[in-house]
């Protein structure tokens, strides 16, 4: 096998969307996909639960996934969790490398939704280079029930070629970065109750980083979130990264599947 392309989730629980995340990919044209999942949490060390690894098992088989297992450790002192969290990112990356040969490895998490023609329109901002990446801008949503932000700056690492290596996180500072323009919708700071929003909060690597105010965010933000509202994200600083909660577009709520609708507010622009 020579696959163009092969994507890699790292998931040790189903993270809100992860089977609608996958379909909409094979669906976009992606040839094989692998769900590696951690048998323990690289922000605490907390082993998975077994409930958690067998819908894993249930959502790779009903989308012909490949599921993989693995317990990887940074032995890096600073920032551990970030250090590991990239571990298992090249595992995988390595993993289909070597079982698929494919020229780039799609990089998506399992709380992602790649819109219809993102695949497409990743093609056509890709050159054949041995070190290339592709960023996307990703459209944050955050709320019970969850809302997109608007003007947000994330910048979501989406592609990379074979030869290149994350060093933390989701962070890969070698190589050259190609800039889209077609966004990613994270529901990163949506779930199906609120208080897996503030599960999820506290499982955060930057958990404890005094540039966040988690709990504070938890408790005088999520609550109110709502169309409108101003600068929400929980980084501590000056730079706007949330700027504005706004409403959704008929066209995301099209795209996006029926399943997720009840954990999305009915607001549309």
């Amino acid at each position: 096998m020579n696959y163009r392309y092969a994507a890699c989730y790292v998931a040790i629980r189903n993270d809100f969307c992860l089977e609608e995340s996958i379909v909409a990919l094979l669906e976009q044209g992606v040839e094989h996909v692998l769900i590696l999942s951690p048998e323990t949490y690289w922000s605490n060390d907390e082993p998975q639960e077994q409930g958690d690894f067998d819908e894993l098992a249930e959502i790779a088989k009903r989308t012909g996934s490949e599921l993989a297992t693995a317990k990887l450790k940074s032995t890096k002192e600073e920032y551990t969790a970030l250090h590991t969290e990239a571990l298992y990112r090249n595992y995988g990356a390595c993993m289909l490398i070597e079982t698929t040969k494919a020229d780039y490895i799609l990089v998506v998490d399992a709380d992602e939704f790649w819109m219809p023609g993102t695949l497409k329109h990743v093609d056509t901002v890709l050159r054949d280079k041995p070190d290339l990446k592709v960023t996307l801008p990703g459209i944050p949503v955050a709320g019970f029930p969850g809302l997109p932000i608007e003007g947000a700056k994330d910048a979501i690492l989406a592609a990379h070629a074979r030869g290149l290596q994350f060093e933390w996180g989701r962070t890969m500072p070698k190589g050259t970065t190609i800039e889209g323009s077609q966004p990613v919708i994270h529901f990163s700071a949506t779930r199906r109750k609120p208080e897996e929003i503030a599960d999820k909060m506290r499982m955060s690597a930057h958990y404890g980083d005094s540039n966040y105010d988690f709990d504070g965010w938890i408790k005088d933000t999520l609550p109110n979130i709502r169309v409108g509202m101003k600068d929400v994200h929980m980084y501590q600083s000056e730079d706007n990264i949330w700027p504005r909660v706004r409403a959704w577009t008929p066209e995301e709520m099209t795209a996006i599947p029926a399943t997720l609708h009840p954990y999305l507010s009915s607001e549309i622009a």
